[in-house]
């Protein structure tokens, strides 16, 4: 499974344009693809599907698998997984005008029920600050990006290992340079695609993305 991973440092290059319409692209190619929308804050990688059915929209997602994984450790002393597959809603398949192709599917991991006021309360808490400071034993970081690198490690390889093997995750990350936007680029990503606006601003921001990215044992597209 390869892993590509969109970003951009505002959010003015249509990112999750971007992300839906190339795994459109890779299903009507044949191949099975799973998108997972990781901006919590304001998500809208859904909406670029069209009008999805509501059972779609008010699945868990996200902030509900982050939720799992830190009340394991309230419960159980350790962090653990919940299923992934509760959070992985299957799109209608895309169009194709070659019949001869068998068309691929696209699964969406979006952040969750975003209108429920359950979602805004987990929100407020921070949920990526949480994994950023936490590490196994729920201490203080046991490395510089706390038990983050392992659950986004680990994360990856819950996609991979499920029945429909996936043939690509697709990745839709928040903007702006943070530690989440390294440690998940590090941690997940095969290809990493960069997104901007054509002017100096925008030059300046993706020139220091780019050189924290290219540290990283990951492809990088402009």
């Amino acid at each position: 499974m390869k892993t590509i991973v969109s970003y951009s440092y505002s959010g003015g290059p249509n990112r999750s344009l971007v992300t839906a319409n190339l795994a459109v692209v890779l299903a009507r190619l044949g191949y099975s693809v799973v998108v997972a929308d990781l901006d919590l804050a304001s998500p809208c990688l859904h909406e670029k599907f069209g009008e999805l059915d509501r059972s779609i929209l008010e699945r868990k997602g996200m902030l509900d698998y982050l939720g799992g994984y830190f009340k394991s450790y309230e419960k159980e002393g350790r962090f653990d997984f919940g299923s992934i597959r509760d959070c992985i809603a299957k799109l209608p398949s895309p169009a194709t005008t070659n019949l001869s192709m068998r068309c691929g599917d696209i699964r969406l991991i979006s952040p969750g029920n975003n209108f429920s006021e359950m979602y805004q309360r987990a929100l407020a808490e921070g949920p990526w600050q949480q994994l950023l400071q936490s590490n196994s034993i729920g201490e203080k970081p046991s490395d510089k990006y706390g038990c983050a690198s392992k659950f986004f490690s680990e994360f990856r390889a819950a996609i991979a290992g499920l029945e429909h093997r996936p043939d690509y995750l697709l990745i839709d990350l928040p903007i702006g340079l943070t530690e989440l936007t390294l440690v998940s680029i590090q941690a997940l990503a095969d290809t990493v695609i960069c997104l901007f606006d054509h002017n100096e601003e925008s030059t300046d921001c993706i020139n220091n993305v780019l050189r924290s990215v290219r540290s990283l044992p990951s492809e990088v597209v402009t």
